[in-house]
């Protein structure tokens, strides 16, 4: 975890590029300014925008073990407060795998070996065994990683990606939902993604767009993100592993991104020039209160959030969480495919 930081530094954009304790992990750059100056809860965690190519990340960034550590149970206790998802996560744990289907669908239209990388309590997976495609995961944490397995039946791996062995070239697609924003290296981890799928094997990412106004200014920094992606950093960092971006999109109020990319034999090339300020711009506008209550998306989003909490509140009263599956499948059935 980063150090405590001085009191000078703020939780504002700063415009002062200096040089930091670390290189950024796209493309190499020392210089960065200060992107914020403490997490959600108003603690001291130094983020900074990199001069080079705007990717924005912690600094110093911790190391693979001590996150290794940190997933292997302490992060779901912190986050959830619980070691194992509750009734009311895993109804909203299925609706998003609902939603994330048709992503899927785009990358591989027909079913294939998949592997979600990140799997958590096993929803996703268990949605695509419904719809017969042969799914597996990989969870670090071992209370989630035999939850998937003992309530859900679905085969997930318990471990890292970097310590987990799997088949090479073997998965026609790889998924991977809100995780690349934890690793310390994502260039290095969506390689290592490369490495399992078959040749023209698929990607399917999702990530908060840190140049979206939701959520609220620094609302959106915790300990657990390392990285902060944007859409234009996504895609430079999918193509600095070896990915060629095929489709892109945002959530419907355009707080995630989605990308589908396809395997390249191809490494892209660094960009030429800085491509911080630019990007600083874009995510000063970002974090301006105007951007977040002004926004036309704000209401209907405050009343999707309560609508949603109230179906998770009845959702809750089911304990088998087939059942509570199921219950996220019939409110996404016009969407969603014949379920075996």
């Amino acid at each position: 975890m980063p150090p405590f930081l001085p009191p000078q530094i703020s939780g504002n954009p700063s415009a002062v590029w200096s040089e930091q304790q670390d290189a950024c992990t796209l493309c190499g750059e020392t210089r960065a300014c200060t992107a914020s100056g403490r997490d959600r809860r108003g603690n001291p965690l130094h983020t900074v925008l990199c001069y080079g190519c705007g990717l924005i990340r912690q600094s110093p960034l911790p190391s693979f073990d001590g996150q290794k550590q940190y997933y292997s149970g302490l992060y779901r206790l912190e986050y959830r407060g619980a070691p194992q998802p509750s009734p009311r996560h895993i109804f909203r744990n299925s609706r998003a795998a609902c939603e994330r289907l048709p992503w899927l669908r785009q990358a591989l239209p027909s079913p294939g070996p998949v592997l979600d990388v990140g799997s958590g309590s096993g929803e996703f997976l268990r949605l695509l065994a419904r719809l017969g495609y042969e799914a597996a995961g990989i969870e670090p944490d071992p209370n989630y990683a035999a939850f998937a397995r003992n309530k859900l039946q679905v085969p997930v791996y318990t471990g890292v990606l970097e310590e987990t062995s799997l088949p090479e070239r073997h998965f026609a697609c790889v998924t991977s939902f809100h995780v690349i924003e934890h690793v310390p290296d994502p260039a290095a981890f969506l390689a290592r993604l490369r490495a399992l799928v078959r040749p023209g094997g698929r990607l399917v990412l999702e990530t908060p767009d840190v140049e979206s106004p939701f959520p609220r200014g620094h609302r959106r920094f915790h300990r657990a993100h390392l990285h902060f992606f944007s859409l234009d950093t996504l895609v430079r960092c999918a193509a600095a592993a070896g990915w060629k971006t095929l489709k892109w999109g945002r959530s419907w109020d355009g707080g995630n991104l989605f990308l589908v990319a396809e395997e390249s034999d191809s490494i892209a090339p660094a960009s030429e020039g800085p491509l911080g300020p630019a990007a600083l711009q874009r995510f000063r506008a970002a974090m301006r209160a105007s951007s977040y209550y002004g926004s036309p998306l704000f209401l209907p989003r405050l009343g999707r959030q309560l609508a949603a909490r109230m179906r998770e509140w009845r959702a809750a009263k089911a304990s088998d969480p087939e059942q509570i599956l199921l219950r996220a499948i019939t409110l996404h059935r016009d969407s969603l495919p014949t379920l075996r």
